[in-house]
């Protein structure tokens, strides 16, 4: 394997050390990443970095997001983010894929440390239409019990920087101040929903693998909010208890999805969007996307930018 040009981490005091595998092992070849995923969150990365998992020339690491550059210098531990590499053999694209490092109150942070660490890297960077971005945010957090099920307009009062994870141009501001054109590539979740072939062949050239293309399950979708369901009594009883753990190691696949999907049901979601809110937000991220869109050449009426889950009235609305 030919050495990496991308050798550098930062240090604890945010200065550069030497390559991650070697302040581990001398004898050890260079291996750093040269390619990240950095956003953004909801918006179909975990797809893209299964579809690249199965490609046999590229190497990603497990989890998914490490974060390491989301932290500040004094609080990362560079040992850990090279121990992340260590199962690289012969794959010629290393990556890792945090989408926090495109977060609103952070990003200039990130780009200006991956930058110091790796001036070379290959960055990849997905958005789709931000409205429904923003609903499938709001749908994550129901499920994980930090928003209620029929409010969004609470949980955006809540959580307001989900608003700004979708100013996709301005997040990517420093990027594109630090890294060329040909290093950022900016892809639509759109784009993948139609033809997931031909934006995996642009991320496969924009990282140097061969151009192979294998879908991802049978709808080549992954982390999407209706592929979570709620557990029933049975089903969490069973996993508070450890059943359920201990039965994947014994029952088949096939009977325990079965029986996950008997004692559970689909969550349920009711935005109840205030109208003047939602056309607020629209027109804002209209104004706000206009670069993005055109950059990556696409119309400005790319997006529709109109929510999935009615507002609030909107079925009275259309009965009138």
């Amino acid at each position: 394997m030919a050495p990496s040009p991308f050798n550098r981490v930062a240090r604890h005091d945010g200065s550069l050390d030497l390559p991650v595998r070697q302040a581990l092992d001398p004898e050890a070849p260079v291996v750093n990443p040269n390619f990240i995923v950095i956003g953004q969150a909801k918006c179909g990365t975990t797809t893209v970095y299964e579809a690249l998992r199965s490609h046999p020339q590229v190497f990603v690491t497990e989890p998914k997001e490490p974060h390491y550059f989301t932290y500040v210098p004094s609080r990362r531990d560079p040992e850990w983010y090279a121990s992340l590499f260590s199962g690289v053999t012969t794959e010629r694209a290393i990556g890792e894929g945090s989408t926090s490092y495109t977060r609103p109150d952070i990003h200039e942070r990130c780009a200006r440390d991956i930058h110091k660490a790796f001036p070379d890297i290959r960055l990849i960077y997905m958005a789709r239409d931000p409205v429904a971005r923003l609903e499938s945010d709001w749908k994550m957090r129901v499920r994980e019990g930090r928003a209620t099920w029929n409010d969004i307009n609470q949980s955006l009062d809540d959580n307001p920087q989900v608003v700004e994870l979708g100013k996709y141009w301005r997040n990517l501001s420093t990027y594109r101040e630090l890294f060329s054109d040909e290093q950022l590539l900016m892809l639509s979740l759109e784009d993948y929903a139609r033809a997931p072939e031909k934006v995996m062949a642009r991320i496969h050239r924009h990282i140097g693998v061969d151009e192979v293309f294998e879908a991802v399950g049978e709808s080549a979708a992954l982390n999407t909010a209706a592929s979570y369901r709620q557990d029933g009594l049975v089903m969490g009883l069973a996993r508070r208890s450890g059943l359920l753990e201990a039965g994947r190691a014994l029952l088949p696949q096939s009977l325990i999805q079965s029986l996950k999907t008997r004692f559970s049901s689909p969550y349920r979601y009711e935005a109840n969007w205030d109208p003047v809110r939602l056309r607020d937000l629209q027109q804002m991220y209209r104004e706000t996307s206009k670069p993005f869109l055109e950059h990556c050449g696409k119309p400005l009426d790319y997006w529709s930018y109109e929510a999935r889950e009615l507002p609030r009235g909107a079925k009275e609305m259309r009965l009138a």
